[in-house]
């Protein structure tokens, strides 16, 4: 049986394909101001990483629960 890789490690082959490429848009309210947020796979990546980080410093491990 062949090893499924974890979706982090799909991700990041994602990231490296297509770093620069828009990844998600959110449409907000027209009353915003700006009425799309994009983000690319780069972005994305950044942000899921300081989240981790964050949560690696706060001794967060697999398996926690609030």
């Amino acid at each position: 049986m062949l090893a499924q890789p974890n979706l982090w490690a799909v991700f990041a082959a994602t990231v490296s394909r297509f770093g620069e490429q828009t990844a998600v848009e959110i449409q907000r309210a027209a009353a915003s101001g700006t009425p799309v947020d994009r983000f690319t796979y780069r972005q994305l990546h950044d942000l899921a990483s300081a989240r981790a980080a964050w949560l690696a410093s706060r001794d967060v491990t697999k398996g926690d629960r609030g």
